[in-house]
């Protein structure tokens, strides 16, 4: 029972508690309407004499005469408050309860909420069992406001043990959820966890539990606290936790019997049976029980531990005096002895207690231990007595007479056994006595009249099991269709599954014997599923599975097979299913293990050896398959002749030509018996010597076929194939002509365009193999599609792509081949079907592509995107291709897209790969060299040039582009000497073809080269004459007479070291004098002009001088002395086209010049002719031309302009060296001309006309 632990304190403990009481008397007095305030203040005045002495006489104990104070004061005023409420103390230590209960209910009637009197009589009611009520008053006492903190938590307090005790769980829940915002402690948490325990709330009250553990300092409380947890987690099945509570209260209190038994139950409970015994051992030391005593037998029966539990309940047959006790205990020895297989002490015990009083049961109990220890004659003794007695009824005499059946059939007494069944059906016409009696007779041999009862039994109650016996019965009886008939009908899921199987088992022998594999198949799959390991169902389900030609299910019910159930047998069926499924090395190795464990010779060898050779030739292992089949013929003592034939035919198709011949010539010594077989020995033993090159035999061996009545076109082309096969092309050709000669076939056809194409005579191919893929009716598709595709190889090979692309189309047309739209993209390509190639290539699926294939259409992408110019979509799949499978020739194509892009330093990086690839490749190489070249990187492209002339040192291609990139490096002289060593390498002479030609061209534009280089002085002398004061001469090069009317002089120029000739740009330091002589070729040395300057060509590519110089000498008083000058001439045509006879000669000729000085001016010049220049052994040039030229000048002298229009020819003479050309010439220029002079103040329209010509000699050095 639940006990309530007052925490109140009265009013007695203190004057503290008195002062609690004083504020509730205060606060209930100023809400008493009923007197005023100074009635009040007169009634404490009067009263506290004798209630002070009051309050003193309670603390000192001195109850009675508290009372008389109290009665003083409450005779003068019965409602006095706080007289009232002391004597509630008062009564309360009295344990006056009723009169507690009389003067709070007085107090409540005028004060209805005042705390002190319903706490009060709240315990009052507690104490005389009126729970209930004492519950209401505390549970009013909860809801008041004002309560101190104090009494609140003892109203709580008390409210939770009350509703506790009234197992009102959720209302003492809620108090303890109130309390607990003020105290928490473990009496608390304790409560919470009872109350949460009886609501179900097992884990949270498990959770409380362990708070208030965790809060206890006091043993006895944790002792209790940790049993109630034990408890709680038994109750809801955590038995560990619940152990492991229960050896913590046994930590607190070792000899509380309620815990130990607590804790070997639970022990019991989590099958720790050591565990549980050890805790009941200790419980019975301390108090012997016979009930405990039985519950530790009972633990040791539990775990199995026999002796200890035999020992105990020993003990408990001295200990126990109470009846039921003792029969538990003797009878649990009974079955311990049996449990122990020791029935003899159980029936000597047994007899014992028979002795002393036997019941039916008991001797019933007896007769089963006789059965145990196959003991039928006391069997039927006993049953035999039990049947004597009067009292027993019938349902237990059919019991007994079928026990007693049982005995005799043990007995092996099955006439006596057919009698007890009989008594038993008589008694209980069952299906079950009825049966016996058919199986009883069976055994006596009496099968047609255990038929008639097994019939019997099944009218009364058909089932699986009868039917099953009754099927039994007709296999004994030789009739399969009825005993099929009712295993169909024993085959009930109800029935047991090894029953069952056995059923299905014999189904499925049924159904075999009859033929009926599939039928076989399902029964025994179903006995399967009852018993997979049982190996005689698997050896029957492997057996029809090979004659369902299921080999992969047959190899794994073979496979299944334990090695102790494996014979010779079941492997060569296991190797027969190997060899369907297509297991063939695995085959081999068993019907070779096989061989190994069988005699010889033998029939299993033979069969053995058979099996291997047809495994052997799956695997194309011909040779061994022949000299299997060879030793499967021995092995059966020369049976069967068919081994020899399929040894010959193994030899044959593994091109054993000479073991093949042996075989069929065996063979045909043995094969009288087999004449088609015979006709096809004949046909391969030709094959065979076509083979061996055998010619002579061959032919015999066909004429021996056609003899036969074979000579067909078949047979033409097989021989026609096997020369081919042997590479014999003219002799397969014949036979293939042959063939179709004797039956037009396409086939035949194909063969024999093959043979033309092997011939290489693709003409002919092509015709045949065309006629072949037109007329392809009886070509096999796969052949028809392979002519096509070869017939599109031979058109290629000739360059008729446009016929290739045809005849490709037809074959995607009938299967969809990616490498033949590959194939077909090309050709189109080829033939510039562009949108064809592309229209290919489209239906080409990248994804299913091999990497390879995957290349290959990428490669040819990007070739047709560089036909249609696409070079970025070219340079996007070579790269997509080169990341697959990287290529030099790949890297190659992508660096001359750069190239081309004129990306110099990505095609520079390409070409290296590739070269890095294929160091060999000397295309690799040059791109590199000109690449670099390309890009200015030119000490590479040196290094590199230099690397290819020592591989090709004739090749003076190599030696002019070292020249050109040291030119351009400006190393003159090294660039000279490598211009020089092209010249000695080239050819030296002019040969009439147009290679020579361009050769002598080349090697001429070389010494020209060479010209540029050496030429450092130059040096130029002119003698002009003219017949008319007011002509002038022509432009002479450099050196010009623009500036000056002089028409003779001569001019000296050099080009300093480094800087004279650098990279097509020349520096010269020059000086020349000029004089005017005219109609006369004497120099007058008075009028002569010299200077000294410095002139720079600033522009490779164009003809463009820029001068400054002093004059020295100008014949002019006072003239200027220094000229700044700009000349330019634009003259193709002006230098000699080596091996051109004649060609366009055009020269544009522009003199600007500026004198400085204080009488300075400017003057302009230019000229311009046009002309045609004929060729005259690259020495001669003569030039015919017209001429137009001006001139202009500032100042103030009286000629400021005239202009010239004529004609005139040139007539020039090179002297060519062998490194150089026209290093040094003479010419002569003759020129006519009219001319306008505009003289300076003159009217606009004045102008003086004349006419004359010049002659001009120029040599220059």
């Amino acid at each position: 029972m639940l006990l309530i632990f007052p925490s109140f304190c009265l009013a007695a403990d203190g004057d503290s508690s008195i002062d609690s009481w004083m504020v509730y008397v205060e606060r209930a007095s100023s809400r008493d309407a009923n007197r005023s305030w100074l009635t009040s203040e007169i009634s404490k005045f009067r009263n506290y004499p004798n209630l002070d002495l009051a309050f003193r006489l309670l603390k000192s104990g001195r109850m009675n005469e508290t009372k008389q104070e109290l009665d003083r004061v409450l005779a003068r005023d019965p409602d006095e408050l706080t007289a009232n409420t002391i004597y509630l103390l008062v009564l309360q230590n009295e344990h006056n309860y009723q009169g507690v209960i009389r003067r709070s209910g007085a107090i409540l009637n005028h004060y209805s909420d005042f705390a002190p009197a319903l706490m009060y009589r709240g315990l009052a009611r507690s104490a005389l069992g009126q729970t209930d009520e004492a519950l209401r008053d505390f549970s009013t006492v909860a809801g008041l406001p004002g309560l101190t903190r104090r009494d609140r938590i003892f109203s709580l307090d008390t409210l939770i043990d009350l509703a506790l005790a009234e197992h009102r769980y959720d209302q003492a829940l809620k108090a303890i959820d109130d309390i607990t915002r003020f105290r928490r402690d473990s009496r608390l948490y304790y409560r919470k966890g009872l109350a949460l325990d009886a609501v179900g709330r097992a884990d949270e009250a498990s959770d409380a539990l362990d708070t208030a553990l965790e809060l206890s300092a006091d043993p006895a409380e944790r002792l209790q606290i940790v049993k109630a947890s034990g408890d709680i987690d038994r109750k809801r099945g955590a038995w560990k936790r619940a152990g492991e509570d229960y050896k913590a209260a046994l930590r607190l209190n070792a000899v509380d019997t309620a815990v130990l038994r607590a804790l070997a139950d639970t022990s019991y409970q989590m099958k720790q049976y050591g565990d549980a015994a050890d805790s009941m051992r200790k419980l019975l030391a301390l108090r012997p029980d016979p009930l405990d005593r039985q519950y530790l037998a009972n633990i040791f029966l539990a775990d199995k531990n026999y002796p200890a539990a035999t020992a105990e309940f020993q003990i408990l047959t001295k200990e126990a005096r109470d009846p039921r006790v003792l029969s538990y205990a003797y009878r649990s020895l009974v079955e311990l002895a049996r449990l122990r297989n020791d029935r003899k002490d159980a029936i000597n015990m047994l007899r014992v207690v028979i002795a002393n009083g036997a019941s039916l049961e008991d001797r019933l109990t007896l007769v089963s231990l006789l059965e145990g220890e196959k003991d039928y004659p006391g069997m039927v003794h006993e049953l035999r007595t039990i049947l004597q007695a009067s009292q027993v009824d019938p349902v237990r005499r059919y019991q007994i007479y079928m026990k007693l059946g049982n005995a005799y059939q043990a007995s092996r007494e099955y006439s006596e056994a057919a009698s007890s069944f009989r008594e038993a059906s008589q008694l209980d016409r069952t299906a079950t006595a009825l049966g016996s009696v058919a199986q009883a007779l069976e055994q006596n041999g009496n099968v047609d009249q255990a038929v008639a009862y097994a019939r019997a039994a099944i009218e009364v109650q058909p089932s699986p099991d009868l039917y099953n016996r009754l099927a039994q019965l007709y296999l004994k009886a030789h009739n399969p269709q009825a005993a099929l008939h009712c295993l169909k009908q024993a085959a009930h899921p109800d029935t047991p599954p090894d029953v069952l199987k056995t059923i299905y088992q014999q189904q499925g022998y049924l159904y075999s014997q009859s033929n009926q594999h599939e039928a076989a198949a399902s029964s025994f799959a179903r006995a399967l599923e009852l018993a997979p390991d049982d190996p005689q169902t698997q050896l029957a389900m492997a057996q029809e599975c090979l004659f369902l030609k299921k080999y992969l299910a047959a190899t794994a019910y073979l496979e299944s097979l334990k090695p102790s159930e494996r014979t010779i047998k079941t492997n060569l069926a296991l190797a027969q299913a190997l060899d369907g499924a297509g297991y063939l090395e695995r085959a081999t190795s068993l019907l070779k293990q096989v061989l190994t464990e069988v005699g010889h010779p033998s029939a299993e060898a033979a069969e053995a050896g058979l099996e291997l050779g047809y495994v052997e030739i799956k695997q194309k292992h011909y040779n061994e398959a022949g000299h299997a089949f060879q030793a499967a013929f021995k092995d059966g003592n020369g049976q069967p002749p068919r081994a020899l034939l399929e040894s010959a035919q193994a030899f044959f198709a593994g091109q054993h030509w000479q073991q093949a011949a042996d075989a069929y010539s065996s063979y045909l010594q043995h094969s009288e018996s087999e004449p088609t077989r015979t006709t096809d020995a004949w046909e391969g033993l030709a094959l065979t010597y076509v083979n061996l090159g055998q010619i002579g035999p061959a032919s015999k061996a066909l004429k021996e076929v056609i003899a036969r009545g074979r000579d067909n076109a078949q047979i033409r082309k097989s021989l026609a194939f096997a020369f081919y096969d042997s590479h014999d092309w003219k002799a397969a050709l014949d036979q293939f002509l042959a063939s179709n000669q004797l039956q037009h076939s396409a086939q035949a056809i194909a063969g024999a365009a093959r043979c033309y194409q092997k011939l290489n005579k693709p003409g002919l191919a092509i015709y045949y193999l065309k006629q072949a893929t037109d007329e392809a009716t009886d070509l096999p598709a796969n052949e028809q599609q392979n002519a096509l595709i070869d017939l599109g190889y031979l058109y290629s090979s000739v360059a008729e792509y446009a016929a290739a692309a045809a005849v490709w189309h037809r074959y995607v047309a009938l299967r969809d081949d990616p490498a033949i739209y590959l194939r077909l993209a090309r050709v189109r390509r080829l033939v510039g079907d562009y949108d064809g190639a592309d229209q290919a290539l489209a239906h080409v699926n990248q994804a299913t592509l091999s990497d390879a294939s995957k290349v290959e259409f990428l490669d040819e992408r990007a070739m047709l995107a560089e036909k249609r110019g696409d070079r970025k979509a070219s340079t996007r799949d070579l790269m997509a291709a080169n990341q697959i499978a990287p290529a030099d020739w790949r890297d190659y194509a992508l660096g001359l897209h750069a190239n081309a892009d004129k990306e110099w330093n990505q095609a520079l990086a390409r070409f290296k790969n590739a070269l890095s690839e294929n160091p060999d490749k000397e295309d690799y190489l040059k791109a590199v060299a000109y690449t670099a070249d390309a890009s200015g990187n030119l000490e590479e492209a040196a290094r590199l040039y230099d690397m290819i002339r020592v591989r090709h040192p004739d090749d003076p291609r190599w030696y002019k582009a070292l020249g050109y990139v040291n030119m351009r490096l400006g190393r003159n002289a090294q660039a000279s000497a490598w211009f020089r060593q092209a010249i000695d390498h080239g050819a030296q002479t002019k040969e009439n073809t147009e290679a020579d030609r361009e050769e002598y061209r080349d090697r001429y534009m070389t010494r020209a080269e060479i010209t540029r280089l050496t030429s450092n002085y130059e040096f130029t002398i002119y003698q002009g004459w003219v017949n008319n004061g007011y002509a002038h001469n022509p432009a002479v090069d450099l050196v010009g007479i623009a500036p000056f009317p002089a028409p003779s002089g001569l001019e000296f120029a050099i080009r300093p070291p480094v800087i004279g000739f650098r990279k097509g740009r020349i520096v010269q330091v020059f000086g020349r004098a000029l004089w005017n002589n005219q109609n006369s070729f004497h120099i007058d040395t008075k009028l002569y002009q010299s200077s000294i300057g410095v002139r720079y060509k600033p522009f490779a590519g164009a003809n463009f001088w820029f001068s400054a110089e002093t004059l020295l000498h100008t014949g002019v008083p006072q003239s200027p002395k220094w000229l700044l000058r700009g000349l330019y001439s634009w003259n193709p045509g002006y230098e000699v086209r080596p091996g051109v006879s004649h060609w366009n000669y055009t020269l544009a000729f522009s003199d600007s010049a500026f004198f400085i000085g204080p009488l300075g001016y400017a003057a302009q010049y230019g000229e311009f002719r046009e002309g045609r220049s004929f060729n005259f052994h690259d020495s001669l040039l003569i030039t015919p031309h017209l001429a137009v030229d001006a001139r202009w000048q500032s100042g103030k002298t009286l000629l400021g302009l005239y202009g010239e229009v004529g004609g005139g020819v040139s007539i020039r003479y090179l002297l060519n060296r062998k490194y150089e050309v026209q290093r040094s010439s003479f010419e002569i220029l003759l020129q006519c001309k009219r001319g306008e002079l505009f003289a300076r103040n003159m009217s606009p329209s004045a102008s003086l006309g004349y006419s004359g010509c010049t002659a001009l000699g120029i040599l220059r050095f």
